[in-house]
């Protein structure tokens, strides 16, 4: 992997990170980026995984 690969692959890491904490702290009201730890993001993202949770702002729409 060449350093600008490298370097590419952690922007995109950091931008789905973002992503994770900011899903994370719309599902968890109260949560405080520095008062939630490493274990708590990762076991919450786990269970995401096995039964997804509906996102308090998801508005359903039908299709007819």
């Amino acid at each position: 992997m060449t350093e600008d690969e490298h370097r590419e692959r952690h922007v995109k890491l950091h931008a789905a990170l973002d992503e994770l904490a900011a899903d994370f702290l719309s599902q968890n009201r109260g949560a405080l980026p520095s008062t939630t730890s490493l274990l708590a993001l990762m076991a919450w993202s786990h269970e995401q995984t096995i039964r997804p949770t509906v996102p308090r702002n998801f508005m359903q729409t039908t299709v007819s």
